[in-house]
């Protein structure tokens, strides 16, 4: 397993832990972590709202946190800009003082890449696949068929 920090502030001193296993990542900070996986994604945290939207040919998953993303103190980050790890990109971008990670995950995945902004996680993906939720207490579940 490779794990890697991310900066999550322009500074780089607060960041988010990349872990990556087999053909999954996770993504973790204290009060949030993210597993993508080739058909979806798990989100372990307080969720406040899920949408879908359909627009052209592609379709657009927007879940909304209850608080803003806690993130762990790094010290250092190993990604502060863009990066290419394990067939994933992953860049990082900040305006006016919010922050936005983007991942592009690999061409054989059934969505294209996600957004976590401060508090929320899009899932950009072909408007041909269908989205389905399991709720759990306190995580919900992305299915993508």
């Amino acid at each position: 397993m490779r794990k890697v920090y991310v900066a999550w502030n322009s500074k780089g001193r607060y960041g988010l832990l990349f872990s990556f296993r087999g053909e999954a990542l996770t993504i973790a900070a204290y009060n949030l972590t993210l597993t993508l996986n080739p058909r979806g994604v798990d989100i372990a945290t307080s969720i406040r709202d899920l949408k879908v939207y359909n627009v052209g040919k592609r379709k657009y998953t927007y879940i909304y946190f209850n608080e803003l993303v806690k993130p762990l103190p790094t010290g250092r980050s190993d990604i502060t800009d863009r990066a290419f790890i394990s067939g994933f990109e992953i860049v990082v971008t900040h305006i006016n003082g919010n922050n936005y990670l983007t991942v592009v995950t690999p061409g054989s995945w059934l969505y294209n890449y996600i957004v976590l902004a401060d508090d929320t996680l899009l899932i950009e993906m072909s408007g041909k696949r269908d989205v389905y939720f399991e709720k759990l207490v306190d995580e919900v579940v992305v299915h993508i068929v």
